[in-house]
């Protein structure tokens, strides 16, 4: 069945009214929510007017109070957003959701989680240059790993969701920012991938323990790095065109993709509910999961800046021909964009997501969408509901 979700900041509703809230999500015809409950910093103007404050301002963190049983194999103390005023916020929200028979998935950032590296700095990653990234965690870190499936483990056993959705599973260095790195010049895509290796102490004990000289692998990603920042000239070659003949960095990096697969497959084996990966549009920075690990998830949900419906059939086109026919596809629409704006173009583009192979199409976000956009999102979800029967 063709199910339709609108994707929600937990804050834009628990600091408004929840029923008036839910009430006006149910009335679309989305068959359920997607809470963001947990991410990095954030600072985001709310469209609905019962919101207070109206523009919220959020190192991150998680959204809700954690139980600390849930983190006894971790050092790592989950830090909740200092938003969170009330420990029953997301316990009142599902429970509003399954009054209404609203599907909930709960999504949840891997590695991009607010305020936890400010308070254990051993635990976040770094750049080949030894620069800190507080706020992206490091997977090689044993207690990151741990901190990860406590929390998978806490979400499905106390609110039991439809879905547990991952977001930012990927292993780089933060240092192109959360929002970006200022270049004083176009330093090329090589240059990007290779500042985007993480070398933290965990990420070089895990390589070490592989017999690869991290030492080496450092030196050969500062030479190049270094040549481009005195000469100006950028470095176009991808990152697996230069690691093509570096045996050792290649390896370096390749350790970092088989402990990113191992947590992934272990976590999707272990869950008792589905299991989702969010994978950005642009691919995103760093080492992302392999295609065969990604087949092990209930399904992917592709966030894409979609213009037109050939870019909804583009994409599902593109993962079913990647992962395979047999796992879900939900394209993430932005309404809140462009998109939202046009009611017939917003029902071709879902059209073209069904009729194409998707399983499911979300709609981001709820906190950011004006009032108007409302009769739009529910002329596509109509559609949605009606092609699927």
């Amino acid at each position: 069945m063709f199910e339709t979700y609108i994707v929600s900041h937990l804050a834009d509703l628990v600091d408004g009214d929840i029923e008036e809230s839910l009430e006006a999500i149910q009335g679309t015809g989305a068959s359920g929510v997607t809470l963001v409950v947990s991410g990095a910093a954030r600072t985001h103007l709310r469209c609905q007017p019962a919101c207070n404050p109206r523009i919220l301002r959020s190192r991150g963190g998680y959204y809700y109070q954690p139980d600390p049983s849930y983190y006894t194999e971790t050092h790592l103390k989950p830090v909740a957003a200092s938003w969170v005023r009330h420990r029953q916020s997301l316990d009142r929200t599902v429970a509003a959701c399954r009054q209404r028979n609203l599907k909930i998935r709960l999504r949840i950032s891997a590695f991009e989680v607010g305020r936890v590296g400010d308070k254990h700095a051993d635990a976040a990653a770094k750049s080949v240059f030894g620069d800190v990234a507080a706020e992206t965690l490091c997977p090689a870190n044993p207690d990151v790993r741990a901190l990860l499936r406590g929390t998978v483990r806490e979400l499905q056993e106390r609110f039991t969701p439809d879905g547990i959705e991952l977001n930012d599973v990927r292993y780089h260095s933060g240092a192109l920012g959360f929002r970006g790195l200022a270049i004083g010049f176009d330093p090329g895509e090589g240059f990007l991938g290779l500042l985007g290796i993480c070398f933290s102490e965990s990420s070089r004990q895990a390589a070490g323990e592989r017999d690869i000289d991290t030492d080496a692998a450092a030196r050969w990603v500062q030479v190049h790095l270094d040549k481009v920042l005195t000469s100006g000239r950028a470095l176009d070659d991808s990152l697996s065109e230069l690691l093509r003949d570096a045996e050792i960095p290649r390896r370096y990096v390749l350790c970092q993709q088989d402990t990113l697969d191992a947590l992934l497959v272990g976590l999707v084996r272990t869950a008792t509910c589905g299991v989702h990966l969010v994978l950005p549009g642009d691919g995103g920075d760093g080492v992302t999961p392999t295609i065969a690990s990604i087949r092990t998830s209930a399904g992917i949900i592709l966030e894409s800046d979609l213009e037109c419906p050939d870019d909804a059939e583009a994409n599902v086109k593109e993962l079913r021909r990647r992962l395979g026919e047999d796992l879900d596809i939900t394209l993430d629409m932005d309404v809140a964009g462009e998109l939202g704006g046009d009611a017939p173009e917003l029902v071709a583009t879902v059209k073209a997501a069904a009729d194409h192979g998707a399983s499911a199409v979300s709609f981001s976000e709820w906190g950011l969408m004006p009032a108007s956009r409302l009769a739009a999102l529910k002329q596509g979800i109509r559609y949605a509901v009606r092609s699927s029967g």
